[in-house]
């Protein structure tokens, strides 16, 4: 939200400077045109100066409208960014969500990119509701939202889902890497103490997480993303599952049983 009004004030100043570069315009005209008028000696350096004055803010007002263009574009983005924000955590929402994801997997397909996809899910967050309230449920979401947040990489997306989960996508991120990255951001997680007003708690989650395949859509991602999310959870919770091909098979992996297999190179 910060963003999105830094971005406006930015455009605001663009506009007043545009304004002030047109008066100095319109004022250097005013003055040429006198000077064309009058016979006097002195008039062909007046119209010199206005001319020079003209010149000067024509080339100032095309360079500030090169760069107010830019700066509303900027503007939009962040407007459309901030205004589907989920109202609780502060994330972006589902819909934004489904827009970039759709976006990421346009760029993944064309260009042969890497692009991974986590959904995360709270465990037994049910629990929290029902002892705690539900006020202090929304309180736990979104310091678990915070910490997400600042778990992640700066070139990831954080969502919230729905509920009590959460997705993250991962551009130029292919599924071994998002599958370490995301190990952290689960260690992080289960340490961090989330205040509800009245004590804290600790919580933590399951991870499921796959890359984009060629020329799968993004809802086959996303089901691919959320199986793998339940086998975390089927396993035991408080984990990170891969999904993966390898040697021809479709196969759901811990860290564990990934790392005798990228050492030997069994991987499709």
């Amino acid at each position: 939200m910060d963003f999105a009004r830094g971005e406006r004030l930015r455009s605001g100043l663009a506009i007043a400077l545009v304004a002030a570069l047109a008066s100095v315009g319109g004022f250097a005209f005013l003055r040429a045109r006198e000077a064309l008028a009058s016979s006097e000696p002195e008039a062909s350096a007046e119209l010199s100066f206005a001319i020079d004055l003209l010149a000067g803010a024509l080339f100032a007002l095309a360079s500030l409208g090169i760069f107010g263009i830019v700066i509303a574009q900027r503007a939009w983005r962040a407007q459309r960014h901030s205004s589907r924000l989920d109202p609780l955590t502060g994330l972006y929402g589902r819909r934004l969500f489904h827009e970039l994801l759709s976006e990421e997997v346009a760029q993944a397909a064309r260009y042969g990119r890497a692009l991974s996809l986590a959904i995360v899910d709270l465990d037994a967050f049910k629990t929290i509701n029902d002892s705690l309230g539900h006020r202090a449920g929304d309180r736990v979401l979104q310091g678990a939202a915070e910490v997400l947040r600042a778990s992640v990489r700066k070139s990831d997306y954080v969502f919230r889902y729905g509920g009590e989960e959460f997705a993250i996508l991962m551009p130029e991120t292919d599924e071994v890497a998002a599958a370490v990255a995301l190990e952290r951001v689960r260690r992080e997680l289960a340490e961090a103490k989330l205040s509800y007003g009245r004590g804290e708690v600790q919580v933590r989650c399951s991870i499921g997480v796959t890359a984009y395949r060629t020329p799968e859509s993004e809802e086959e991602l996303v089901v691919r993303a959320d199986r793998a999310c339940y086998a975390a959870k089927r396993r035991g919770r408080d984990q990170v599952v891969l999904e993966r091909v390898v040697d021809g098979e479709t196969r759901e992996l811990s860290l564990a049983e990934l790392a005798p297999i990228t050492t030997s190179g069994g991987v499709a």
